[in-house]
């Protein structure tokens, strides 16, 4: 998992780094931009995967750290998706959200790398046309999300290690 994590944001520096190097003077200012931007974005991505292996280990250890605040859920959500997109543009990432934002206290970083885990694995096995389906709601003060996809689905011995919150 750590191993995808990271080659992921590696892949969107190196498009974007590549992309500048061969069309650099042709870029218009906007291109230019929208590219900075992408490999801002993925350099913020990699420094927080690399919180969360510390983080990982922390855990290990029975050390870690939770830095919960207030969250709109359905941004966060979103903003995970549209990075998949630009690494997946092959897949249909369908959304199922409120149209008002949906405050939660939570550590996003934790609630980030449960997302980008349960995403792309949807995405990755379901084929060559995946289609994932990303649902938020909630029942009264409780908030839920779930991520659905029509992929070969998780191995019955390793539901046990699945355990939601």
């Amino acid at each position: 998992m750590v191993s995808h994590q990271f080659r992921t944001p590696l892949a969107i520096l190196d498009s974007s780094a590549q992309r500048i190097l061969r069309r650099g003077a042709e870029l218009t200012q906007d291109e230019l931009v929208s590219r900075v931007q992408k490999i801002r974005s993925a350099t913020n991505r990699l420094t927080r995967l690399v919180e969360s292996v510390l983080n990982a280990a922390k855990l290990d250890a029975g050390r870690i750290e939770l830095n919960p605040a207030s969250n709109n859920l359905a941004g966060l959500v979103l903003d995970i998706c549209d990075r998949q997109r630009e690494i997946s543009p092959h897949a249909d990432i369908r959304f199922d959200v409120p149209d008002t934002p949906v405050q939660v206290y939570c550590d996003s970083m934790l609630i980030e790398q449960v997302v980008i885990n349960l995403l792309s694995n949807a995405i990755k096995y379901s084929g060559d046309t995946p289609v994932a389906e990303i649902k938020i709601w909630m029942e009264g003060a409780r908030v839920f999300c779930s991520i659905r996809d029509w992929g070969i689905g998780i191995p019955a011995d390793e539901v046990s290690k699945i355990q939601a919150a």
